[in-house]
């Protein structure tokens, strides 16, 4: 629109203004998805913790990522190997673990819905399409993170467990930053993840750094399949 200012008695003088779009708060919710996810992790934890022993060792046995001396195909798993590349997500080792998982599945995961396209709209009558591909990104960054993790112990031959949300994590700060800022964004935050799992080594942390960076490396193709850049109209990203 226009609008016409009287500079003196003489002269009028016509700007131009363009209403401004303030910038969206990180937590401006529209989509309880991630917080659903979030409350899974916490629940599931929870009822880990108050099971008796024996329980909770079944419930490890079948659920944790697991290798022995390389072999990622075990015997006496009460699921099956395959079906771990997904249940590793419920399960944590501390509250801290489960709490820091979640809040990075929530900020990210809403950072991610803001780049769907028409996410509101609903899919099969019954989920909107943002929290559909909120949770497809995190579910295969979850199944790549896995595989990542078991082609790790094959090449090194080693034997370990790895559990946590933080494979779909991944994943999901992969998706966050391509809707951040594109391709210069999302090269920034997967070395920002390589520094610090290679820290956190150092420091003797273990993390599962090829779980982490199996779930970014399929979260990346997955943002720019689904995903549109520069579209998180976060304040503190400018």
């Amino acid at each position: 629109m226009s609008l016409v200012v009287r500079v003196d008695k003489d002269y009028l003088v016509e700007m131009s203004v363009h209403p401004i779009r303030p910038k969206e708060p990180m937590l401006n919710v529209e989509d309880p998805a991630p917080f659903w996810l979030a409350a899974v992790l916490f629940l599931s934890y929870l009822g880990f913790t108050l099971a008796p022993a024996s329980f909770q060792e079944f419930v490890y046995q079948a659920c944790v990522l697991g290798a022995n001396k390389g072999t990622v195909f075990l015997d006496a798993r009460p699921l099956g190997n395959l079906p771990t590349l997904l249940t590793h997500t419920l399960l944590h080792v501390s509250w801290g673990h489960v709490l820091m998982n979640s809040v990075f599945i929530v900020v990210f995961g809403i950072i991610t819905i803001r780049g769907v396209q028409m996410k509101n709209v609903p899919l099969f009558g019954h989920i909107r399409r943002g929290s559909a591909i909120f949770l497809a990104i995190f579910l295969l960054g979850s199944i790549a993170g896995g595989l990542g993790q078991w082609l790790q112990w094959i090449v090194f031959e080693s034997t370990g467990a790895a559990l946590g949300a933080s494979t779909g994590g991944a994943a999901l700060f992969a998706s966050a930053a391509w809707v951040i800022g594109g391709q210069k964004r999302l090269i920034s935050f997967g070395i920002v993840l390589v520094v610090l799992d290679f820290a956190n080594t150092l420091l003797g942390a273990h993390p599962a750094w090829a779980g982490h960076l199996g779930g970014y490396l399929a979260g990346a193709p997955l943002a720019m399949l689904w995903l549109r850049p520069n579209n998180s109209g976060i304040g503190m990203f400018g």
